[in-house]
């Protein structure tokens, strides 16, 4: 729909480039970029046209005055859904090839907002602003991404629901098909997803790199990774108590890795020892596996005859989910299910089966917390 795009664009690039004026110039009360006519900001005369594109998308085309003559300045592109943009690099974070120039695309960031992008072209040695792409709220959600146009260098922050982890040791590879691996990610890293995917791969923005790595790869919140059965620590010393501890190990029965949890663990280790006398056993602290249980955030609560008594599971779950500001809990999962504090208002949302009942939580609870 969009293939004309980026010949036209570079090539109005090519013709003015270095008459091209920096997005903060343009910033007043009257948006240059999308309002039409003639106006002055920044001291600057402008004139700015809109028009429909297509049946999906209307393009402002803004030009500034130098001298006696008008030059092109930038496009526009006024909101439209995601979907709209196929895979149009000026409508996706990253680095691209068209028409013989360099171009890189910035998503949501501090100047065009969330659900916006602004690509840049290579002039030389320097990297000017070319155009702007507005996204329908809702129908994309990618990183913040900040372009330095100085250095080149794209970068992005992490938000809630871009934030991915490794499932194992897994190769970072330079494209969607492509065999080469770049680099990998280890098991239980953290890793910025960008939400586009190609076959069975996703992309990842990954220190500073963009890669893709398969799907299946990564995994959700820090959730731990499949496993048969959880997997209980070799036995640790016992710390020394902290304040408020009664000295004694929580850990009781078969129970693992309870003395190594964080205070907010410890308090909902403790309130389901003293509330839930069915409970026998649970998992804290363990070597290895995402960042949660190694950094004492999680404990799992396993679930007597789980398959007839999932009413206890729930009841449980359900508890910390309501009482998740005393405990410090960022999130809950059972029974294939997770509710989250960072998305709260979508309520219990549904997990992709991986296999098991364990790795899919309906043998125990997962409680995990933030550090106190």
């Amino acid at each position: 729909m969009l293939k004309q795009v980026l010949t036209a664009m570079a090539v109005a690039a090519i013709a003015v480039a270095g008459n091209v004026v920096a997005p903060a110039t343009a910033q007043a009360d009257v948006n240059v970029y999308v309002t039409p006519g003639r106006h002055t900001v920044g001291g600057r005369e402008w004139n700015t046209t809109c028009a429909q594109y297509d049946a999906n998308i209307t393009r402002c085309r803004a030009d500034i005055k130098s001298g006696n003559a008008w030059v092109f300045n930038n496009l526009t592109y006024l909101a439209a859904d995601r979907d709209v943009w196929l895979d149009n690099p000026l409508a996706r974070p990253g680095a691209f090839t068209s028409a013989g120039r360099d171009w890189v695309t910035s998503c949501n960031d501090d100047w065009t907002g969330k659900s916006a992008c602004r690509s840049f072209i290579r002039s030389g040695s320097r990297w000017v602003f070319n155009n702007i792409v507005y996204l329908t709220p809702g129908t994309v959600d990618y990183p913040a991404f900040s372009f330095n146009e100085s250095t080149g260098k794209l970068t992005a922050t992490v938000t809630p629901s871009t934030r991915f982890f490794a499932m194992g040791d897994v190769p970072l590879y330079s494209n969607p098909d492509g065999n080469a691996a770049k680099g990998k990610l280890v098991k239980g890293e953290a890793t910025i997803v960008t939400q586009r995917e190609i076959g069975e791969r996703s992309e990842v923005f990954h220190k500073g790199v963009f890669g893709w790595i398969p799907t299946y790869a990564l995994i959700k919140e820090g959730v731990e990774p499949p496993a048969d059965k959880p997997v209980a620590p070799a036995p640790a010393p016992t710390p020394t108590p902290a304040p408020g501890d009664d000295g004694g190990s929580l850990n009781k029965g078969s129970s693992s890795g309870l003395d190594k949890v964080n205070a907010n663990t410890k308090k909902v280790v403790r309130h389901i020892w003293a509330s839930y006398p069915a409970i026998k056993t649970m998992y804290g602290w363990r070597d290895g596996g995402t960042p949660d249980h190694p950094a004492g955030r999680a404990v799992d609560v396993m679930i007597p005859n789980y398959k007839s008594n999932s009413a206890l599971g729930w009841e449980i779950a359900t508890y910390f989910r309501n009482n998740a500001s005393d405990f410090g809990v960022s999130y809950v999962i059972f029974d294939q299910k997770i509710w989250s504090v960072a998305r709260s208002k979508e309520g219990w949302r549904s997990m992709a089966g991986r296999g098991g009942d364990t790795a899919n939580h309906k043998d125990h609870v997962h409680v995990n917390t933030y550090d106190a």
